[in-house]
């Protein structure tokens, strides 16, 4: 009768240990042909959580082979229409026509416009601090630092690979959530 359990437990943990791996290997996939494509377009809600208020606004994102984000805000129409650029790689942050003003996120330099960027640079580079299952696929947690803080990304995945939701703590506080539609390769 133990025997029987050893094996049974054996089985359940090494089938758990098996998807993790799978899902590891997912993960490094996905960087590969985030890395090899000439663009990935996509279209998110990004919504700020200060600690007083919360504001949400959608833009249509293309992140092209140069680690560049160009975006348009779509909704709301107060704000739409409004595009520019983000290379993270040069620091550096521009806008087509007008600006758009966010203020800046726990005292730091961060805006909410930046969240499309951590999210694929992460999946391009980040370093994965984990890989758990959730109900519509797996998650990614990649581990950063912004200032003196620990930055946490968190990818959400389909059982295909592609990203429905970001979730970006700083510390222990979520401070960004980008729900992710229409994620494909270019």
């Amino acid at each position: 009768m133990k025997f029987c359990i050893v094996i049974i437990l054996s089985i359940v943990f090494l089938t758990g240990c098996a998807s993790a791996d799978e899902n590891l290997d997912r993960a490094m996939n996905l960087r590969t042909t985030v890395s090899k494509a000439d663009q990935v377009q996509f279209q998110c809600t990004v919504t700020a959580d200060y600690y007083d208020e919360v504001c949400s606004f959608v833009i249509d994102c293309v992140y092209d082979e140069n680690h560049q984000i160009h975006f348009e805000v779509v909704e709301p129409n107060t704000i739409s229409g409004i595009s520019g650029m983000i290379d993270g790689k040069e620091g550096q942050f521009t806008f087509d026509d007008q600006i758009l003003v966010f203020k800046p996120m726990d005292g730091g330099c961060l805006s909410p416009i930046f969240a499309p960027w951590f999210l694929l640079d992460a999946i391009e580079g980040g370093f994965i601090h984990s890989v758990s299952e959730h109900k519509e696929g797996y998650c990614v947690t990649y581990r950063d630092s912004f200032q003196d803080e620990t930055l946490m990304i968190e990818v959400f995945l389909t059982k295909d690979d592609v990203p429905i939701k970001c979730e970006i703590y700083l510390g222990e506080r979520r401070i960004l959530l980008l729900e992710i539609r229409n994620f494909v390769f270019v």
